[in-house]
């Protein structure tokens, strides 16, 4: 593959597949930042989805997780059903978000590290004790690759 190559508006990085080597491999966001050379915050938005890297640090994150480049991107799916309302506060399905955490074999401190939150939070989305924003629900669902309505569920009436 040529390394000047550009991205298209179909490419993004393989978010499941960077996420199962990393933790096969036990290396984390901020190994990655320091193998590349950029800060962990910058690692940190390739790996959730939020940026994506040049091709430069494409090789540098493949050679950083024994693989190739082409291994490590995917077309996008632009049918998302949601629409882009970041600061919205929704509900989501705790016990799903847990099982589907741990099929990946994440912890609550690595999940919350993907997406920049402490592990009591990625908790208390888990227990349904506090909401999450649409955003960060599209995070979760693009990582991860799961519908919509999957994870995000109404309110639940309160008990009479």
């Amino acid at each position: 593959m040529n390394y000047k190559y550009k991205w298209t508006n179909s490419e993004c990085l393989d978010l499941i597949k960077i996420n199962q080597l990393r933790k096969e491999k036990q290396i984390t966001v901020n190994d990655i930042a320091a193998y590349v050379g950029v800060w962990p915050n910058t690692a940190s938005r390739w790996v959730i989805g939020k940026s994506r890297p040049s091709f430069k640090h494409m090789k540098l994150i493949a050679d950083c997780l024994s693989t190739t480049v082409e291994n490590l991107i995917t077309t996008k799916d632009h049918n998302h059903p949601y629409r882009p309302t970041p600061n919205i506060n929704i509900f989501i399905y705790g016990g799903y978000l847990r099982s589907i955490r741990e099929q990946h074999a994440l912890t609550l401190g690595e999940l919350g590290e993907l997406l920049g939150y402490a592990e009591t939070t990625v908790g208390n989305w888990e227990r349904e004790s506090s909401l999450i924003t649409h955003k960060t629900a599209k995070e979760i669902i693009d990582l991860f690759g799961i519908s919509w309505n999957s994870l995000v569920r109404e309110p639940k009436e309160p008990d009479k």
